[in-house]
């Protein structure tokens, strides 16, 4: 790295690219959301763009790696989790997106990291 992109400023850029694409989700789904998608097409096409982004990456990094299943008592809440991530997620925002403002829902989506702060907090002790 050089002699301003030390490690450390690396990681506070990509923070701050991290907080940019999330801080345009809902912006960007209410403008599909108005352009004729349905509610359904936006969120399977979010997560498909997601999932196909981060085969992207692990393939670039060379981190793709075939590693043991989870045990199947995790396994049930991996997939609860994953419904609620990949399709819970873009397609209850969508719908939202057709009837609030982008920045009401900003309101709210900000809420998310804070409550997962918060419950962590709870689970951890």
């Amino acid at each position: 790295m050089g002699k301003y992109l030390t490690r450390e400023n690396y990681g506070f850029l990509l923070g701050l690219i991290g907080v940019i694409i999330f801080s345009s989700t809902l912006p960007i789904t209410r403008h599909l959301a108005q352009t004729g998608f349905t509610s359904l097409e936006i969120g399977f096409g979010r997560g498909f763009m997601a999932g196909l982004a981060s085969l992207l990456i692990l393939l670039f990094k060379g981190h793709l790696k075939f590693e043991k299943l989870p045990h199947r008592s995790n396994f049930t809440k991996l997939v609860i989790t994953a419904i609620g991530v990949v399709f819970g997620f873009p397609i209850f925002t969508a719908v939202a997106m057709q009837t609030i403002p982008a920045g009401n829902g900003g309101i709210v989506l900000a809420a998310v990291p804070l409550s997962t702060a918060i419950f962590a907090g709870f689970l951890s002790e």
